[in-house]
């Protein structure tokens, strides 16, 4: 079970409608609850250490991200 989406530094989202798309991409090819928790967990990491490299201005955007993101897995999970 790897991130469906090859991410490199070059890929990594920038944007809210770019993680969003990821987020949806690996919820999507989730074999199941496990797997999903676990790709949503690798989501995550990935947003905080594109957060650590980031500028002020960057950071609080990620921020903002981050918590929409988290917002959308919940929101999954319930769908399931």
């Amino acid at each position: 079970m790897a991130i469906a989406v090859d991410l490199t530094v070059e890929t990594i989202p920038t944007n809210c409608s770019g993680w969003a798309e990821l987020i949806v991409k690996e919820m999507s090819s989730a074999s199941d609850l496990t797997d999903a928790k676990n790709r949503a967990f690798k989501i995550l990491n990935l947003l905080e250490k594109s957060a650590a490299r980031s500028s002020p201005d960057e950071k609080s955007k990620l921020n903002k991200v981050s918590r929409l993101s988290r917002s959308q897995m919940l929101l999954y999970y319930v769908i399931l």
